[in-house]
């Protein structure tokens, strides 16, 4: 595979490692991006000066989502909720997914809790409850985006969703922050 100087140029500037170190590792990991900067890492040749850098850097966000989220479905009430979603999930936070997969919004257990044990409100609408998530993650996003976007908005979890909006599933502050100390630590023992 012929690894083009666009490439090369891309891997250095995420990685500030040499010209020739980029376009060997890219050569090794057969253009694959995210596996060239394995290969500087573990070379010792990813950003040397700045560890706290490289680990955003190297940091996968992709390996982070969480899809064991239950979803709702924006013609959900209150008591599919009550009785489908609420009783198998203990999590605090459910993403609003159309018929086509697109992430509508969020519902925040705190939202429902009031009105959850007054069966005359079952037939309200989850959109009722519905909020815009405070940001959202996108596919393939640098790990440091992420983190300005948690410290940006004081959010605990943040939807992720592809180019066309399909949700993909929850980041939460503290996996990503789990998972970058996790490799901060890796580097700096290497």
């Amino acid at each position: 595979m012929a690894i083009t100087i666009q490439e090369i140029n891309e891997l250095r500037k995420k990685t500030q490692a040499g010209l020739m170190d980029c376009k060997k590792a890219l050569t090794e990991a057969n253009g694959d991006m995210e596996a060239a900067m394995e290969i500087l890492r573990k070379k010792g040749q990813l950003l040397t000066h700045d560890k706290d850098q490289a680990v955003s850097v190297v940091l996968s966000i992709r390996s982070l989502i969480e899809t064991n989220i239950v979803s709702v479905g924006e013609y959900d009430t209150l008591g599919d909720m009550v009785v489908r979603v609420i009783p198998h999930t203990t999590r605090n936070i459910f993403p609003v997914v159309s018929s086509e997969g697109k992430l509508l919004g969020i519902v925040e257990f705190d939202k429902l809790r009031k009105d959850m044990f007054d069966q005359s409100k079952y037939p309200n609408s989850v959109q009722r409850y519905m909020t815009t998530p405070p940001d959202m993650i996108y596919d393939g996003e640098s790990a440091s985006s992420v983190l300005e976007k948690f410290e940006n908005t004081g959010a605990w979890n943040l939807p992720v969703v592809d180019e066309s909006g399909h949700y993909l599933g929850f980041v939460s502050k503290s996996r990503i922050l789990t998972a970058y100390r996790e490799k901060l630590k890796e580097m700096t023992q290497e």
